[in-house]
């Protein structure tokens, strides 16, 4: 009797799991997820982009969701503040009244299709465009 070798096993096992573990979905069932873009930048006004997630499937019907009429609250420091609409689904801090500063924690929500969206940033800590320059002062005096 002939024996094989590891090698043999090896390659009919991976061929197993290639030939077994993908194969094409016929789902047209898409979630709609909203898709959130913001930058907080000390001494900047706040802007958040707020898009809908796209299908990979071109025959997936999508719903229509007004982008532009939600309501965007940041919060900081237990203080909640309203982000103004500007459309296609772009909000503003437009009075300036949101500040944003280094070293500090914010969270944004909002109600998207019935269900809360929320995400918490935080600032670290910094100097000048150069976030955490004093801790190198500590490592690496000049």
């Amino acid at each position: 009797m002939k024996s094989y070798t590891p090698n043999f096993w090896l390659f009919f096992v991976a061929a197993a799991i290639i030939f077994t573990g993908c194969s094409k979905s016929d789902s047209n069932v898409f979630t709609d997820l909203p898709v959130v873009e913001s930058y907080l930048i000390p001494g900047e006004q706040v802007r958040v982009q707020i898009s809908q997630k796209t299908p990979y499937q071109e025959d997936v019907p999508v719903p229509e969701t007004d982008i532009s009429n939600l309501n965007i609250v940041i919060e900081y420091q237990n203080i909640e503040y309203m982000l103004t609409s500007l459309g296609s689904g772009l909000y503003a801090d437009t009075s300036g009244v949101v500040p944003i500063e280094s070293d500090s924690s914010y969270k944004l929500s909002f109600i998207y299709n019935g269900q809360p969206v929320t995400s918490v940033t935080v600032i670290p800590f910094g100097t000048g465009r150069f976030y955490g320059i004093r801790y190198l002062d500590y490592i690496c005096p000049v």
